[in-house]
């Protein structure tokens, strides 16, 4: 049933089509969702808080529910100092690599510093570029570093076309469009059916996340 890798939107995952992105500070939505991943937001990080964040995520991190690692990433636009951030991406990573799950990320103007920690790190795991907004050439570039890429509802069309079947997830992130919609939109412009984009995406969802 999922069809919708990343939303804050509690509503789109009661059915089991969305994975909710849920956070340390409204962890009680876990009671009311069939699975979700486990997110440190650049946002939502300081100093203060983010010794408890990193120890919720580590002792969480294998239940069943939690399907993937994330948001976490990099944001040179809002949110804590970039060496902040850059710890917390290290232990995120720690413990996706430790689940075997995959790694959801945020990426704001931060791209050679994720390339950067990709080729220290090297994980074995899959890293998910979550609302990709970035143009055919940096598709391109992250691509080439063994990145896969999730499009929300804006995002430049010339990237979604050339990314690969096998590379690509849809999302509606925070917007109140319906999934279904964005899946329409994706397969007009890639020249498929919906049902063909349907198929092509649920087989990456069921190898990566379960």
């Amino acid at each position: 049933m999922l069809l919708d890798i990343h939303t804050h939107r509690i509503e789109n995952c009661w059915s089991g089509t969305g994975l909710y992105n849920l956070s340390y500070f409204d962890k009680e939505a876990i009671e009311s969702l069939p699975y979700y991943t486990l997110s440190i937001h650049p946002w939502n990080l300081t100093v203060d808080n983010a010794a408890i964040q990193i120890e919720w995520m580590k002792n969480h991190m294998m239940d069943k529910s939690v399907l993937a690692i994330g948001e976490v990433g990099f944001d040179k636009l809002k949110g804590a100092s970039m060496e902040l951030q850059t710890e917390v991406f290290r232990q995120a990573v720690w413990c996706a690599e430790n689940a075997g799950k995959p790694l959801i990320i945020h990426n704001v103007k931060s791209t050679s510093e994720l390339i950067t920690l990709r080729k220290e790190l090297r994980p074995s795991g899959a890293w998910i570029l979550h609302g990709f907004r970035g143009k055919k050439e940096l598709a391109l570039e992250c691509l080439r570093h063994g990145m896969y890429l999730s499009f929300g509802e804006k995002y430049q069309e010339e990237a979604l076309k050339i990314v690969p079947d096998t590379r690509l997830f849809i999302e509606t992130d925070e917007s109140t469009t319906n999934i279904d919609c964005l899946y329409q939109k994706a397969a007009r412009l890639r020249n498929c059916s919906t049902k063909e984009l349907y198929r092509k995406i649920t087989s990456n969802i069921n190898l990566l996340f379960f």
